[in-house]
């Protein structure tokens, strides 16, 4: 009986020096975090034709918008300046600018035929970019040109590609 009377002491004393700070246990807690926000991109052309009847070179002002890094494909309909009544088709280049990124990539319009993909890491977030049209050659026959050039942009998450 004694034995367990200095056991229930000992007991009490263990805890009322935890009590006072003097023997205490380390007593820990964790918070988890966490948060998404929707990977957002878009393109918008503030003109939607290019007029080369009379020039050989044009440009289009574009802004990028992406909160990730992003890819953005260029394309090409015809890959030239299709002639619509015979099979002539003009070459261009195409430059893209993009400032921001300090960026400037050049394709012949039949690389965009089948289309070209830029990969940018940086996220943009907002930004104005060119896109230059130059003729390889002169427009001599006469009768309606005409081609067009689609953007594609896509989040780029994991580093190529959702």
């Amino acid at each position: 009986m004694r034995k367990q009377n200095v056991i229930k002491i000992c007991k009490l004393a263990l805890m009322l020096a935890s009590l006072d700070g003097s023997i205490a246990t380390a007593n820990e807690v964790s918070l988890a975090m966490y948060g998404y926000i929707k990977a957002r991109c878009s393109v918008a052309f503030h003109q939607h034709d290019v007029e080369l009847s009379n020039t050989r070179s044009s440009q289009a002002e574009l802004d990028l918008r992406c909160n990730s890094p992003m890819t953005l494909t260029l394309y090409s309909q015809n890959g030239g300046l299709s002639h619509h009544n015979n099979d002539v088709l003009v070459p261009y280049r195409v430059t893209l600018t993009v400032p921001k990124a300090k960026r400037e990539t050049v394709f012949s319009a039949l690389q965009l035929k089948q289309g070209k993909a830029i990969h940018f890491e940086q996220v943009l977030f907002s930004e104005r970019a060119s896109l230059a049209v130059q003729l390889q050659q002169q427009l001599v026959f006469a009768g309606r040109y005409s081609d067009e050039i689609r953007l594609e942009i896509t989040p780029d998450l994991y580093g190529r590609g959702l």
